[in-house]
């Protein structure tokens, strides 16, 4: 299946196990208490047992929460709730959800939205629980990792002594423009006493 053609999604009523509903009694509670993390809009700052989520819009009493319970892993459950509902659970007078499921039985995902993508059914998620660890580097993966940290600490010096160069010399030629707009210096007078030059008594007129 791909986004394009995902997978149909089938309503259903669906029970919440005791888990979920204690960890929505605390919400409700940190509500009450005016808790900071329940006044204003957020996907995580609510993070509660198996509940993380907050608050969905600005003014609005709703509340956004992903669902992770360890015995339906590796899916999860998408909830919205009224504070209304919130309040229902929390009182013992609500005891499921309408929740969006995956046509496909295997499938443990749950969404409030009926037309949203299932990253397991739709995107090919892997469905393994826990996730297959990561294989250890082989000795020709960890030679080659060595040779590219060597690679790049060369570059990063040649790097820093290119700059250092380029910048030593852009301050050279800085020093040497200031030193050539300096204004010369007049020479003294070598006239003694400082009197001015008397024209030839010959070449005076008569």
């Amino acid at each position: 299946m791909s986004q394009k053609h995902p997978i149909p999604r089938i309503l259903r009523s669906v029970p919440l196990p005791q888990e979920v509903i204690e960890a929505i009694r605390e919400v409700s509670a940190a509500i009450k208490r005016g808790d900071e993390n329940t006044t204003f809009p957020s996907d995580d700052c609510i993070q509660i047992g198996c509940l993380c989520g907050g608050l969905m819009d600005e003014h609005s009493d709703r509340f956004y929460f992903s669902v992770h319970l360890d015995d339906n892993r590796p899916y999860t459950w998408d909830i919205a709730l009224f504070r209304s509902e919130i309040d229902a659970i929390s009182e013992g007078d609500q005891s499921s959800l309408d929740l969006w499921c995956c046509s496909n039985p295997d499938c443990g995902f749950k969404s409030y939205i009926e037309h949203i993508t299932c990253s397991w059914c739709d995107y090919g998620q892997s469905r393994e629980w826990p996730p297959p660890a990561t294989p250890p580097l082989t000795p020709d993966e960890e030679a080659k990792v060595a040779e590219l940290i060597r690679a790049l600490e060369e570059t990063s010096l040649t790097l820093q002594q290119t700059i250092s160069e380029q910048f030593s010399s852009l301050l050279n030629r800085k020093a040497e423009q200031d030193g050539a707009g300096q204004p010369g210096t007049r020479p003294e007078s070598k006239l003694e006493g400082g009197d001015k030059p008397q024209p030839d008594a010959e070449g005076r007129s008569q």
